[in-house]
């Protein structure tokens, strides 16, 4: 367990901030391609007088900010190529530094223009599903 004190006076709002480190957090586990994330309940408890001491407090409100959640990365092959393109090295790196991602999309060498902006609206669309985020980086 993580521990902190509140600080405070009576009579007057305080914000406490606690660092709380990443891995004491639940993710939500990577349901794989054409999946949806479903969401971890994460619990913070806050133990008020434990001492005993007599001192009241109200909890208005709570918030886990994550600073530098990495976005996952959706990857596209260019004109004459393949999704294979990205394998072993690019999946394997963004892996390594924790960054999901997916380079499974075959556009075909020579799709049209139309066809290609079709398949990426709907890997994109099926990407955010399945990491339950609000937007990806393309490469």
């Amino acid at each position: 367990p993580l521990s902190g004190f509140l600080t405070g006076v009576n009579e007057v709002w305080k914000l406490n901030s606690f660092n709380i480190p990443i891995n004491m957090l639940k993710f939500p586990t990577d349901p794989g391609e054409g999946g949806t994330a479903q969401e971890e309940d994460n619990v913070i408890s806050i133990d008020i007088d434990i001492n005993n001491d007599g001192w009241c407090v109200a909890i208005d409100w709570a918030a886990v900010a994550i600073q530098k959640a990495p976005l996952p990365v959706v990857l596209f092959h260019g004109i004459l190529s393949s999704g294979d393109v990205w394998e072993p090295l690019w999946e394997t790196e963004l892996e390594k530094l924790g960054i999901p991602n997916d380079g499974n999309q075959n556009l075909g060498e020579l799709g049209s223009i139309q066809s290609n902006a079709d398949l990426i609206a709907s890997r994109v669309t099926s990407s955010i599903d399945r990491w339950g985020v609000k937007k990806v980086n393309i490469v």
